[in-house]
């Protein structure tokens, strides 16, 4: 049965009145900083007590958040050991922090934009309530503050936090989420190489590609606020984050997003350059034995070693074969080969990879050529 109880006012202080009128605080404004959504947010985490002024719901009346087609949720995985320390909290604290979420679109449900793992924990340990409250949210507004709030725990991996990062500067210049990365590079190259000023940049962009119409002194403004309001500077975001993980095979960035193996010992498997399948099997080993990056580093130098030995080749495909490739790219050209592959969702997927690929090594051979 649901309770009701009186909204503390410091939460009505973060967060607006006690009624279902829209959000009238930073977030919803557009025009806030991260700076002050952060501040709000670790008010509301660090203080216990305000869960107790906070109406509660049945927990049954939860659902995770619904968004339209193009937007999806910043996290995809839930660490099982945090998890398991969570329940455990709430099992004998009960849920402290409350959940906020918005109002499904018949009304039925609360979608939930900030505490589905708290719900989670309260569903497995058959609480009867917890304390959440409730907001009117656009798609663009909830999912904002559901990446900040998940960007703002800094329990996420390194490859959740860039697709949160990137996503939010999605959100706020309009840019297609696809098409932020090479935008990021683009900027910090001739922020880096030429010392171009932003009004450069733009007329750079505006000569170079169809961004126009949408990219502006503003947009280049917010994305430095974004990046600097996570203590990251653009440099570092593309030199450290998108080009690594840019080079990064599926199958490594796959493990790390579901947790069973950290980021920078994928990037070490990455960067061995041992070919593929030997990749394949030294992160199954990684995962299943829990190396630590200076055992990886030996296995490494082990199974290298291994191959020198037994004369094998580590480095994947040799000049003749990697020319073979690009001839067998260049037939793609074709009209009727398009067609066909533009109509099959999967190679087409599979096309846009490689067209991403090949921007990617475009780039760092400009880079080198400079």
């Amino acid at each position: 049965m649901t309770k009701r109880t009186k909204t503390n006012p410091a939460l009505q202080t973060m967060w607006g009145k006690a009624d279902n009128t829209r959000l009238e605080t930073t977030i919803a404004d557009r025009e806030a900083t991260i700076e002050e959504l952060k501040t709000q947010l670790e008010q509301l985490k660090s203080a216990p007590d305000l869960a107790s002024g906070v109406q509660r719901y049945s927990v049954d009346a939860f659902v995770p958040l619904r968004l339209r087609e193009g937007l999806t949720q910043p996290r995809k995985h839930f660490d099982p050991t945090k998890m398991t320390k969570l329940k455990a909290s709430i099992a004998k604290v009960g849920v402290q922090e409350p959940l906020l979420v918005r109002p499904s679109p018949d009304g039925k449900k609360l979608e939930i934009i900030s505490g589905e793992r708290r719900w989670i924990s309260s569903k497995e340990l058959n609480l009867a309530d917890i304390p959440a409250i409730p907001r009117e949210l656009s798609d663009e507004d909830a999912l904002e503050i559901a990446i900040v709030a998940n960007l703002i725990r800094e329990d996420l991996n390194i490859v959740e936090e860039t697709d949160s990062i990137v996503a939010l500067i999605s959100l706020r210049t309009k840019v297609e989420r696809q098409f932020v990365p090479s935008l990021l590079t683009k900027i910090r190259n001739q922020r880096a190489r030429y010392e171009s000023s932003d009004e450069d940049i733009i007329e750079f962009l505006n000569n170079s590609d169809d961004y126009s119409r949408i990219i502006s002194i503003e947009s280049i403004s917010k994305i430095d606020e974004i990046l600097k309001g996570f203590g990251i500077t653009l440099d570092s975001f593309v030199s450290n984050r998108l080009s690594a993980i840019n080079k990064m095979p599926e199958f490594l960035l796959g493990a790390v997003r579901n947790g069973r193996i950290d980021f920078t010992k994928a990037d070490l498997i990455r960067k061995s350059k041992l070919a593929g399948p030997v990749q394949e099997d030294l992160l199954e080993e990684v995962a299943d034995q829990g190396f630590s990056k200076t055992t990886l580093a030996e296995r490494i130098k082990e199974i290298r070693e291994e191959f020198t030995a037994n004369g094998d080749a580590s480095e994947g495909s040799g000049p003749d074969d990697i020319s073979k490739q690009i001839e067998a790219i260049k037939k793609l050209s074709s009209k009727r080969l398009l067609k066909r592959i533009k109509g099959n969702p999967k190679l087409n997927r599979k096309l846009q990879k490689i067209q991403k690929d090949i921007r990617g090594i475009l780039d760092e051979l400009e880079a080198i050529a400079e």
